[in-house]
């Protein structure tokens, strides 16, 4: 069915070539069949391509199209390109302030994680401030930057930056792993 849709694309692109909205829709398509398929397949990475040149042909045509730059932010991000998608992230929130702020703050979590499993402290500690400042709801993105910010500050000797976050946390109601709590007292030597 994919095959078929992107077709009907195809046809719909070559008579109405200025239409920002079936370039989106191809992109989707080829997004959402990427999706489906195994990550390993090189074909998967050729669909993403396509969706992202989709998605690059419809910004250029609209560029205050928010979902064109959510969608290509998501390729990047399926990608393993976060400075690609922080990127397109950063314009989607100049468009479309709340869904571009959550994209953003999970984006800067991500790149974080990454610096962060690299031994790279200090700029993953810039994208879980980052991720915090975004300020993304607890119930609406995967991001739980407080955690290993706390743990990073904790690893680096800052005791008290590492607190400030914590108790930020617990103000919040957002979670701060049990074990992060366990060794900051221990390492601190106090219990707040």
């Amino acid at each position: 069915m994919f095959d078929l849709a992107v077709k009907d694309y195809d046809q719909a692109v070559a008579l109405s070539p200025g239409d920002t909205q079936l370039y989106l829709s191809r992109g989707r398509t080829h997004y959402d069949r990427a999706a489906l398929e195994d990550g390993a397949d090189p074909r998967t990475k050729a669909l993403f391509d396509l969706a992202k040149a989709d998605f690059t042909r419809a910004i250029e045509k609209d560029g205050r199209n928010a979902q064109a730059f959510d969608m290509r932010g998501l390729v990047h991000t399926q990608a393993g390109e976060s400075d690609q998608a922080i990127s397109d992230f950063t314009q989607e929130m100049k468009i479309d302030p709340r869904l571009g702020a959550l994209r953003l703050a999970e984006a800067h979590c991500q790149r974080g994680s990454a610096l962060q499993r690299a031994n790279k402290y200090d700029p993953a500690i810039a994208d879980y401030e980052r991720a915090m400042e975004l300020g993304p709801p607890a119930d609406g993105c995967e991001c739980q930057p407080e955690s290993p910010l706390a743990w990073l500050y904790l690893e680096t000797g800052q005791y008290d930056k590492s607190w400030e976050i914590v108790h930020k946390a617990q103000g919040s109601g957002r979670w701060i792993a049990p074990e992060v709590l366990d060794q900051l007292k221990k390492a601190s030597g106090r219990d707040r």
